[in-house]
């Protein structure tokens, strides 16, 4: 916070009210949201792709981790389908497994592009299911095709 405006000579009581407007905030977040944990909706990298950015010459394989993180205190069954347009491809085309409560997980997946393919940029989106709940196509990766 203070590394985003000037120099305040004594901050306690902007960072006193600043802290109580981020519990306050935080409560209506937990008040909106239907999910057992809030962050489920607001939390936009509970689902994410390491590396995001992906460049993939074409005749390639590039291998991408994909996390999973479970905001609970139990565990939970995921299930993730990975969507590729046409003259990509992955391995394996589900990630599933079961992640630890409070924790994450990472999977491995390898997309290809085929010769045919002309360069450009392309979108891998990941169709997620979460205990049985299915939440769909929240989140994605970019894939540079050279």
């Amino acid at each position: 916070m203070g590394g985003h405006s000037y120099v305040m000579d004594q901050p306690a009581e902007l960072i006193e009210r600043y802290h109580r407007w981020s519990l306050a905030i935080r409560e209506a977040y937990r008040a909106l949201s239907a999910e057992p944990d809030y962050r489920y909706l607001f939390d936009p990298y509970w689902v994410r792709a390491d590396p995001y950015r992906v460049t993939l010459p074409r005749d390639a394989v590039a291998e991408v981790t994909l996390h999973v993180r479970n905001f609970l205190d139990r565990p939970q069954r995921y299930r993730v389908k990975l969507l590729t347009p046409a003259g990509l491809s992955v391995e394996p085309e589900v990630l599933e497994g079961q992640t630890p409560p409070g924790g994450a997980v990472e999977s491995t997946f390898r997309l290809s592009a085929s010769a045919e393919l002309t360069p450009g940029v392309r979108t891998v989106v990941f169709d997620v299911t979460l205990d049985g709940k299915r939440y769909g196509p929240w989140f994605d990766c970019i894939v540079g095709v050279e």
